[in-house]
């Protein structure tokens, strides 16, 4: 099953998707170290899920942009924490991020240094990125 079909089953059954996501991630004890910005975006995007079943605090809520290369398409996912679990609060194909740059990780991010201000600042960095890239 892929990605994105975990994430919207964990979506319509509504309860927390985080024993679900924490199988998602580190296939590798070099992905521990290894940083964000040189591993493939999918890859880097189950880490994230991975970590946030850990790490993230109740409150927390996130949209990720997940590309799946399978489907050839781009979507994005709400993401939040409520009592102790991971919600995927939504799942929807994005087909505007199809050419615009999703996430752009600092180099010195890997799954040791990651926070979750950095997994905002990632799209933050992304968007600027996009916009920079655009030609009027």
């Amino acid at each position: 099953m892929d990605l994105i079909n975990v994430l919207e089953e964990s979506n319509c059954a509504g309860s927390g998707g985080t024993k679900i996501l924490r199988r998602y991630g580190i296939n590798d004890d070099a992905d521990i170290t290894r940083p964000f910005a040189e591993m493939h975006l999918e890859k880097v995007i189950r880490i994230v899920l991975n970590w946030l079943t850990i790490n993230a605090k109740n409150g927390y809520e996130n949209e990720l942009r997940i590309p799946v290369a399978e489907r050839q398409a781009i979507y994005k996912s709400k993401i939040g924490m409520r009592g102790g679990a991971i919600f995927v609060r939504r799942v929807k194909k994005a087909p505007e991020l199809k050419s615009k740059v999703l996430h752009q990780w600092d180099s010195k991010v890997n799954y040791q240094t990651l926070t979750l201000k950095e997994i905002i600042r990632s799209v933050h960095r992304a968007d600027v990125t996009t916009r920079k890239m655009v030609v009027y």
